[in-house]
């Protein structure tokens, strides 16, 4: 699956901030590189899920 994709939804931009603020102030405690990865990965989950709810919403309301 291309992320990058033009014709691809993607999450909301408050929706991504608010997941890498949460994550980052979970994290804090960790090693900085670590923190960066884990909000990263944090991050792709939550435009996964974000596409996969949009992609579910359209072939219901067809």
């Amino acid at each position: 699956m291309n992320m990058d994709s033009p014709t691809m939804a993607q999450a909301p931009e408050p929706l991504l901030i608010s997941s890498e603020r949460f994550v980052l102030g979970v994290t804090e405690q960790l090693d900085p590189l670590v923190s960066l990865q884990l909000t990263g990965v944090i991050k792709q989950l939550v435009n996964i899920a974000y596409l996969m709810g949009n992609e579910d919403g359209k072939r219901r309301a067809e």
